[in-house]
């Protein structure tokens, strides 16, 4: 089956949703917010092993009424409360309090931009943020575009063995998991497994996977219908550790956005540039100029 045939069943096993706006805890053990650093500095990955996952409970584990319960963190982990918002195909917000600032993060088609506090921190998309690719786009076309632009080859697909199931693999042979690939479920068609890798000069590649778990329908304000699906829990893994969890602890189908929740220019023009951001943008209006000139880089 051609890769676009197969995310067309996966958008249509997703449903048709325009929005949904979600309360999430998420278990941060890589790069929570630090005291020391508005931005969020980068912690050593938690000793919590890739086994866990199918072995053990996570580190968010269900109680018997259907919520979950936490245990005692791992050590250099933080629990945070998310407010996210997806605008389907177009637009994604998020925000958490931490150390006595507002985190925001805001992603449109013209670009991103997270801020922390009154200050802009960064407004190029990281790795990390990938993981929404396959939840946030839910036209065929447009995801295809999206993996592509990801490192993703859509004309190399296999089948493999995902958790005892099988999968559509996309961008890979199974079971090679050096390349970017998209894992889609064969019997639901919903995506079970996302493997981001990046070549930097000089360095070792670096992968990340995302894995969606547990999806659950949203339904209508009138209780009638299910509307959308969405994975109640989602698994970062970077260097054979889960080092985020993302749970949902409850999401509102269709909501009435705000006027300004995705105004990026907006956000821009309100935060202060961190000396990073400006340090960038020099950087690029550098190479910008030499492009132009036709000067070596």
């Amino acid at each position: 089956m051609e890769a676009g045939r197969i995310l067309e069943l996966s958008v249509e096993a997703m449903g048709r949703i325009q929005g949904l706006a979600l309360n999430e805890k998420v278990l941060d053990c890589f790069a929570a917010p630090d005291e020391e650093a508005s931005d969020g500095g980068l912690l050593s990955p938690s000793d919590r092993l890739i086994g866990e996952l199918a072995n053990e409970s996570a580190a968010l584990t269900p109680s018997g009424n259907g919520s979950y319960a936490f245990p005692p963190m791992p050590e250099g982990c933080f629990l945070l409360e998310y407010e996210t918002k997806y605008r389907f195909n177009s637009s994604f917000r998020e925000e958490f309090a931490a150390n006595g600032q507002r985190h925001i993060a805001v992603f449109s088609q013209r670009g991103m931009a997270r801020v922390a506090g009154d200050e802009l921190v960064e407004e190029v998309e990281g790795v990390i943020d990938l993981y929404r690719y396959p939840l946030l786009y839910r036209d065929a076309d447009m995801l295809l575009e999206r993996l592509e632009l990801a490192g993703v080859n859509t004309a190399v697909r296999s089948l493999g063995r995902f958790e005892g199931r099988i999968a559509f693999v996309i961008g890979a042979q199974y079971p090679d998991e050096s390349r970017p690939q998209l894992w889609i479920d064969k019997d639901s068609f919903l995506p079970v497994r996302w493997i981001v890798t990046r070549q930097v000069p000089g360095q070792l590649q670096m992968s990340l996977e995302f894995r969606y778990h547990d999806w659950e329908a949203s339904i209508t304000r009138r209780g009638r219908e299910s509307t959308g699906f969405f994975p109640q829990r989602i698994f970062f893994i970077y260097g054979g550790r889960i080092v985020r969890e993302r749970i949902v602890q409850s999401m509102a189908p269709n909501p009435a956005f705000g006027r300004d929740d995705f105004d990026l220019e907006g956000i821009r023009a309100a935060k202060k540039p961190s000396q990073e951001i400006l340090e960038q943008r020099a950087l690029l209006f550098e190479l910008e100029q030499k492009s132009q000139t036709g000067e070596d880089f």
